[in-house]
């Protein structure tokens, strides 16, 4: 893997390239597993280009018994996407309808996560409406790569940069959502 660096909203940021099929991964772990408990992760993303499917975050494999999480930005309607996965086949789906249409060159602030007790799923850009679907899917443990900037098994490449990721393991409230959006500037 190739991944650059470029100015990124706080400092450097990754550069993906997805004629290059850039990405970067780390081995599974307790730290970044999704399954089993809430969770919230967030980051900053930039576009260089929208053509295609883009995955951001994966823990996809080839098979269901291979699959977490993808956050992704979805090429038909030009939207961010997360769906997670009980390793089982089923799925659960939560679509960001704003910003509409997403643009190039222009940081999004992109939150996501499961929280167990209420069984939601959301995700926020720039800290706007809190998109939420009740969970039909408990994650499913599996020993996947974490991914970023692109999933293997999908196929999906991001052409872009991305900044600052970070997860926590709990499901954040809306002030502590507030606060590392920090009014657009984010927190290193």
């Amino acid at each position: 893997n190739t991944v650059l660096a470029a100015t990124g909203k706080l400092g450097d940021a990754a550069d993906f390239e997805d004629a290059t099929t850039e990405s970067l991964s780390i081995a599974d772990n307790a730290d970044v597993s999704f399954n089993g408990t809430s969770w919230t992760w967030a980051g900053w993303v930039q576009f260089e280009s929208r053509l295609a499917h883009q995955a951001l975050v994966s823990k996809y494999g080839a098979t269901d018994a291979t699959r977490e999480v993808l956050l992704f930005r979805h090429n038909g309607v030009d939207k961010f996407v997360l769906d997670i996965y009980n390793g089982a086949g089923g799925t659960s789906e939560v679509v960001a309808n704003t910003p509409t249409p997403l643009s190039n060159a222009t940081w999004y602030f992109v939150v996501i996560g499961v929280d167990t007790v209420a069984a939601e799923v959301y995700i926020v850009i720039n800290n706007g409406t809190l998109y939420t679907t009740v969970s039909i899917v408990t994650i499913g443990a599996t020993s996947q790569l974490l991914e970023f900037g692109g999933s293997v098994a999908a196929a999906w490449w991001h052409d872009g940069l991305m900044d600052e990721p970070i997860k926590w393991n709990k499901w954040l409230s809306a002030a502590e959502r507030t606060d590392a959006y920090n009014g657009g500037t984010g927190k290193a």
